[in-house]
């Protein structure tokens, strides 16, 4: 899913608007411009990236919502129902051969933890020439929430732009 389809289908679940729920969406979608695909999502689709929003947002938007359900919505959209922690995307690695401690380290302690302002970053290593050699097993790694890509599909008044239910989003 795309920013403007995440904000959606927070307002048709919290109120509010749209502008609200823009900088939360596209800060766990931040992610994309260190990697084009949907193995973006290891980085901030998790609950420590949820937490990160909390930091970065606060607790409460304008109507009283919690920014951690936001974030737990935003990851439970894209992941089939889920929002993995970081263990969770380590044990869905395939044939994976680091360490979690390691996993975690290639992660964040990166030029992509950098961005976020994580101290005592390793600019030069490039979380890109990590996520490449990655596979996934479990299936909720790859597949978008069917309902919620149903619903956006089926409201008219969203037709301004077309819904993408592709894995890359």
């Amino acid at each position: 899913m795309n920013i403007y389809e995440h904000c959606i289908l927070s307002v048709k679940k919290f109120g509010g608007e749209i502008s609200w729920y823009q900088p939360i969406h596209s800060f766990i979608d931040s992610s994309k411009y260190y990697f084009p695909d949907f193995r973006h999502r290891i980085l901030l689709h998790n609950t420590y990236g949820v937490s990160l929003c909390v930091d970065k947002f606060g607790e409460f938007l304008p109507n009283g919502v919690l920014v951690r359900d936001v974030g737990f919505e935003h990851c439970k959209e894209d992941l089939s129902g889920k929002c993995p922690t970081l263990l969770d995307w380590y044990n869905s690695l395939k044939d994976s051969n680091i360490s979690f401690e390691d996993f975690k380290d290639k992660l964040f302690n990166s030029d992509f933890g950098n961005s976020l302002g994580l101290k005592n970053c390793n600019i030069n290593n490039n979380v890109q020439t990590f996520l490449k050699t990655i596979s996934f097993k479990d299936i909720w790694c790859y597949k978008v929430n069917k309902q919620d890509l149903h619903w956006l599909k089926s409201e008219e008044r969203y037709k301004l732009f077309p819904v993408n239910d592709t894995v890359n989003s």
